[in-house]
């Protein structure tokens, strides 16, 4: 197996309340664009008059595009640096959503969409190997209150987004007008970044790096919890008016609810860990958003999806940010091994919402979420995969 070679030099920075502010804006501002797409999802679908199979054709298109970017962006991001990358591509990121929202056909959604998704697969890499390496400078876990930042952006986000479409703006209005803003802050808090303290790797040419049997084991841990994210983002309004003919701003808060539920979760998620073990937390986790998808697919009224939308937030919230801890220790380049899981999950994460739609015009739209119940179960079955003796072990 190809290993990348170590890191030659390795700063410890002290941490500052600066420091934080920055990683735990570039998050925030990360997950605020895609909170801004949540909500918008119906009336793009209406907008472009699509049913439920030609959506999920459409949304194809983002997951192609993130599989495209991450084949280089392990090898990209570490040349540019991750201080320059989160900053680059974070103001990509933003500046590349605005094409769906203004699309007018097929072609430049579908267009939108994949630049969007390349652009994502970048930022993705970036942010996580980022916050990766801060937590080794620092040398104290901060790996889930980033991705607090990060559900606390999405579920802000997905308000924002519901109260533009409550009061009629166009997406391509909203987009317009938002997005470039967005692009501002986010390079502005990668600006504020500390410098990187992995030293750069000479002589090193390969553009990709196969993953190793433990990150792959690591990588089967969350896939049903990034599946269940990518439905209640792409799908949950969509549900909510077809299933409980709602109006846009109650259809959105149902992610803001989950969002909220899954920000709670994350933002505790390092002192839990260190209270009662990453595994536990896992474990536990695992339950809850099986239990809470479960519950969401089967809710027979409001009220319920929001008790099954708050469960299922608690237990999806800490899984992912304690595999990506888990695999930047493992043996190996961290950005590597970061890379190979956010590939892996960010496919399922994005493939999913295609996949629904196809599901729900052949079995309906509640069965199709309840096929990814026993996906979600992965999470507490395979919760020792992130025990920190296991992430250690050398690989041949």
């Amino acid at each position: 197996m190809t290993m990348a070679k170590a890191s030659e030099t390795e700063t410890k920075i002290s941490i500052t309340p600066l420091f934080l502010v920055a990683i735990f804006g570039v998050y925030f501002i990360n997950s605020f664009v895609l909170g801004q797409w949540i909500p918008r999802v119906p009336d793009i679908k209406l907008h472009l008059g699509l049913d439920d199979q030609t959506l999920g054709i459409c949304i194809f298109a983002l997951p192609v595009g993130t599989l495209t970017s991450f084949i280089v962006a392990s090898s990209i991001v570490q040349r540019l640096g991750l201080k320059v990358s989160c900053s680059l591509f974070q103001a990509a990121w933003a500046l590349c959503f605005i094409i769906p929202g203004i699309a007018d056909n097929l072609a430049i959604f579908i267009l939108g969409l994949f630049l969007s998704g390349f652009a994502m697969g970048f930022i993705e890499v970036a942010i996580n190997s980022k916050a990766a390496d801060m937590e080794r400078g620092f040398a104290k876990a901060i790996m889930s209150r980033c991705h607090g930042f990060w559900s606390v952006g999405a579920m802000l986000g997905a308000l924002l987004g519901s109260l533009f479409a409550e009061y009629g703006i166009t997406t391509g209005m909203h987009f317009l007008s938002v997005m470039p803003i967005l692009a501002l802050l986010g390079v502005g808090f990668a600006a504020i970044l500390p410098m990187d303290t992995q030293g750069a790797e000479k002589n090193e040419h390969i553009i990709f790096r196969r993953p190793s049997k433990v990150i792959l084991l690591l990588a089967a841990l969350p896939l049903g919890i990034m599946a269940t994210e990518g439905i209640y983002i792409d799908w949950s309004a969509i549900y909510m008016r077809d299933e409980f003919l709602t109006n846009p701003f109650t259809a959105g808060s149902v992610y803001v609810i989950f969002g909220c539920a899954m920000s709670i979760s994350r933002l505790s998620g390092d002192f839990l860990s260190q209270k009662m073990g990453a595994v536990s937390l896992v474990f536990w986790s695992g339950i809850f958003g099986a239990l809470g998808l479960a519950g969401f697919a089967l809710a027979p009224s409001i009220i319920w999806v929001y008790i099954a939308s708050t469960l299922c937030g608690l237990g999806v919230g800490n899984v992912y940010p304690q595999v990506i801890s888990a695999a930047s220790r493992c043996a190996g380049n961290p950005t590597d091994n970061v890379a190979a899981i956010s590939l892996i999950e960010f496919l399922m994460f994005l493939f999913t919402p295609a996949l629904i739609g196809f599901l729900s015009d052949s079995i309906g739209m509640r069965y199709a979420f309840l096929c990814y119940v026993p996906l979600a179960s992965l999470a507490f079955l395979l919760a020792k995969k992130v025990d920190g003796q296991t992430s250690n072990e050398h690989q041949n």
